[in-house]
């Protein structure tokens, strides 16, 4: 029920901001992509794309990394992620993190990877900051710093990501765990 809240107030704002057609294409984009009509889904999302729609340049983002509709395009999911991060859209941050992280669609870059896994955990991605939390944890593509680390896996952990709360004690060992919560 919720979620169908979510998109009426997603459709009413969209409509207000970009205009009817556009809201429209851009829900109807997205309910074909949750129901798996991804051709149909890049078809109705490649307009609001067009006019830089975060959520829209999000979900072709998806289409393209794997090729749901049968054109599968890593660097032009790279481009469209990017595109829709660079509006503070949280997901397609995340989403943009990890091609860096694991080199598709672009050249492997742990740097720019925190980067977009940072600015995609300061927007609220429970993933993002347990990804962060490793990052500093390791040592990647960022200097160690179990502190840091400690505080993006709690952030995570409180937002309900338990693969976050299961690397809380290895971080700081359980000893200290209770003083870093307090």
């Amino acid at each position: 029920m919720a979620i169908r809240i979510r998109r009426a107030a997603l459709a009413a704002v969209l409509a207000t901001a970009i205009g009817p057609a556009s809201a429209g294409a851009l829900e109807e984009g997205v309910a074909a992509f949750d129901q798996g009509g991804y051709e149909r889904a890049a078809d109705l999302l490649a307009a609001p794309a067009d006019n830089g729609d975060a959520e829209a340049l999000y979900y072709l983002g998806r289409i393209r990394e794997d090729g749901l509709d049968g054109d599968k395009d890593p660097a032009a999911a790279v481009d469209l992620y990017t595109r829709a991060a660079e509006q503070d859209h949280a997901l397609a941050a995340y989403n943009l993190a990890v091609m860096h992280y694991d080199g598709r669609g672009t050249e492997r870059d742990m740097e720019a990877a925190f980067a977009w896994f940072e600015r995609s955990a300061k927007l609220g991605d429970a993933d993002a900051q347990m990804q962060l939390g490793t990052m500093y944890k390791y040592g990647i593509g960022v200097e160690a710093d179990a502190d840091k680390s400690f505080r993006w896996y709690r952030k995570s952990a409180l937002q309900g990501n338990y693969a976050a709360i299961e690397r809380m004690p290895n971080t700081c060992g359980v000893k200290n765990i209770e003083a870093r919560i307090h």
